[in-house]
């Protein structure tokens, strides 16, 4: 399985272009060498990093700086974006000395390696921050918990999805402005999921939407005996 480390970033004005200090600057608290030395300091890296925002497309500072990715898969299903990578070759050319601060102490090479694994998504719609009204975030979210997660579904049948999103919505907000981490336990009792499946009674209700009707199987069987 693979591993993902991903960071949200959000605007609110109407039209705020990806820009080079984005990276070399704190303006957004993304300093390239900052992400770079997290990438140092596992001693297991993940399989990719990931910057995943609403910002609009780039500006002349840091478009000679990116290359389309568009192979890359879109982090939400359903949410339209474009993906781009860093040229390495663009911001250390071989040879010669890093245009970005703060790289050089670091070193070419392990700059390379992760920009290798990273990630740049851009145009992602805002929230609606009303699940009563789901925009395409939101509906994402909702198509996780319910399609790869299981709420509303044995043995979580009796949680309700609108529900579990709005909890871990709220979690997620109190974890970010207490700059917490929220532990898979943590998360589990936020959705308020079951998942001690050996105590759970094997009641297995039909659900309709799955359920293959065989109308006619029943008179087949009888008529063979």
């Amino acid at each position: 399985m693979s591993r993902r480390r991903i960071q949200v970033k959000s605007h609110q004005v109407k039209c705020r272009p990806l820009q080079l200090t984005d990276f070399t600057t704190k303006e957004i608290s993304f300093r390239i060498d900052r992400a770079v030395r997290s990438f140092m300091a596992e001693t297991s890296p993940a399989d990719e990093y990931r910057l995943f925002t609403t910002y609009d497309p780039p500006d002349e500072t840091v478009g000679q700086f990116l290359e389309p990715a568009q192979d890359v898969p879109q982090l939400l299903a359903g949410v339209s974006t474009q993906r781009y990578r860093l040229l390495v070759s663009q911001i250390w050319p071989e040879g010669g000395n890093s245009l970005w601060p703060h790289l050089a102490e670091i070193g070419r090479d392990v700059s390379a390696s992760f920009c290798a694994r990273f990630v740049i998504e851009i145009g992602c719609p805002h929230s609606s921050t009303d699940l009563r009204q789901p925009g395409p975030l939101e509906q994402s979210l909702l198509g996780v918990l319910a399609d790869e997660i299981g709420v509303g579904f044995w043995p979580n049948n009796n949680r309700d999805v609108t529900d579990s999103a709005a909890h871990l919505i709220y979690e997620a907000s109190v974890a970010r402005a207490n700059s917490a981490t929220l532990a898979e336990g943590e998360v589990i009792q936020a959705l308020g999921l079951r998942i001690d499946y050996g105590r759970v009674p094997e009641i297995l209700p039909v659900d309709d939407r799955r359920l293959v009707r065989r109308v006619n199987a029943l008179s087949d069987i009888t008529r063979g005996c």
